[in-house]
C-alpha cells in the first residue's frame, strides 16, 4: 500500500482560511484505493524542502498544523477524539505562516502499517496576495518618471508595504529602456523600448512555480493630443455648471500614455466662454464653469518632460 496526497499552493494564514490536506491509501498493483481511514493514527511531520537551498526558515515558520477545535470547520467525532489525546487522523488542518516552500510528510503510527508503508510526502507553497500598483501595463515619454507602490490583501483589507522592504524588492527586466530608484521605487523612461517591473518576493527566489507580480513598461514617443470631458463627456455645456477638461497623450497606435508629473504642458481656455477654476501642476486637466453662451475652442500643446 501506498498514500497519496497532492501538491497544494496556499495562502498565508492571515490572508485565507486553512487548507485540509487528507491521505489516501490505495494497492499499487490494482489501484484499489481504500474506502476509509477513519480512526487510524498518523504522524504529520513538518519538513524542509531541501531544493530551496536558499530558504533559511525553519518549515514551522513558514507552516503550522490547527487543531479541528481551533478552527472553523465543523470536527469529524473521530478526528476530535484523536486529537484530544494528542493524535492526528487522516485529515489535518494546515496554516501558512510566512512565503516559502515545506513539505508535509504522513505516515501511520501503528506499528503493523507502520513497517510496512513508506511515508509520503506533499511540498507546499506558501504565498501572500500581494500586488503592484499600477498593476496594468503603463506606457510613457522618455525621461517620465512612474512610482510604484506595492499592496497587500489581508483579512479582506488592502495595505500597502512601505518599500524598500526586507523581503521584497523590484526589479527591472531591461535596464536599458527604463532605470529603478530602489529609495523611492520610481522608474524613469531612458530610451524607445520595453520592460517589466517584477517584484520579487526573497522567500521564493528560486521557486520556479511561484508567481511573480509584474506590469509591464512601454516607453514611447508621443503621436497626437486628444480632450475628455467630465461629467457626460459631451462638449455641449450648460451655463453655470462645473466640468473637468483633461488633454490626453497618445501614441501611435493610440494607446493612451500616462501623463506624470513632471510632463509640461500647456492648455489655452477660452476665458470668454469659460471660468478656470483650477488645473494640475502638469496642465493635463482643468477644472472650469461654463459661463456664456456660444462656440469655444481648446487649444492645448505638449511642451517638454522635465
Amino acid at each position: 500500500m501506498q498514500h497519496n496526497v497532492s501538491d497544494h499552493q496556499i495562502f498565508c494564514a492571515s490572508l485565507c482560511p486553512h487548507v485540509l490536506l487528507s491521505v489516501a491509501c490505495f494497492l499499487p498493483r490494482t489501484g484499489n484505493t481504500f474506502s476509509t481511514l477513519r480512526g487510524h493514527r498518523f504522524d504529520w511531520l513538518l519538513l524542509r524542502d531541501e531544493e530551496a537551498t536558499h530558504q533559511t526558515s525553519e518549515p514551522e515558520a513558514i507552516l503550522h498544523f490547527v487543531r479541528f477545535d481551533d478552527s472553523s470547520y465543523e470536527t469529524d467525532p473521530i478526528i476530535g477524539a484523536l486529537e484530544a489525546r494528542g493524535y492526528y487522523g487522516d485529515t489535518v488542518l494546515v496554516e501558512g505562516v510566512s512565503t516559502g516552500t515545506a513539505k508535509v510528510s504522513v505516515r501511520f503510527v501503528d506499528r503493523v502499517w507502520k513497517d510496512s508503508v513508506a511515508p509520503a510526502t506533499v511540498k507546499l507553497l506558501v504565498i501572500e496576495n500581494i500586488m503592484l500598483q499600477p498593476a496594468m501595463d503603463v506606457y510613457i515619454l522618455p525621461y517620465c518618471i512612474v512610482h510604484y507602490t506595492v499592496e497587500r490583501k489581508k483579512q479582506g483589507k488592502t495595505e500597502v508595504v512601505v518599500m524598500p522592504s526586507d523581503q521584497y524588492s523590484l526589479e527591472l527586466t531591461n535596464t536599458t529602456v527604463a532605470s529603478l530608484d530602489t529609495p523611492s521605487s520610481n522608474v524613469t523612461g531612458l530610451v524607445v523600448g520595453d520592460t517589466e517591473v517584477v517584484l520579487q518576493d526573497k522567500n521564493m527566489l528560486h521557486t520556479p512555480s511561484a508567481t511573480k507580480p509584474s506590469a509591464g513598461v512601454h516607453v514611447v514617443p508621443p503621436h497626437h493630443l486628444g480632450y475628455t470631458i467630465s461629467p457626460d463627456n459631451i462638449w455641449v455645456l450648460e451655463v453655470g455648471r462645473q466640468y473637468q477638461i483633461t488633454v490626453h497623450v497618445f501614441d501611435k497606435f493610440n494607446h493612451p500614455i500616462l501623463v506624470t508629473q513632471n510632463v509640461v504642458m500647456k492648455t489655452v481656455l477660452p476665458t470668454s466662454h469659460l471660468d478656470p477654476l483650477s488645473s494640475s501642476q502638469n496642465g493635463s486637466y482643468h477644472f472650469v464653469t461654463a459661463e456664456n453662451v456660444g462656440k469655444a475652442t481648446i487649444h492645448a500643446t505638449l511642451n517638454a518632460v522635465k
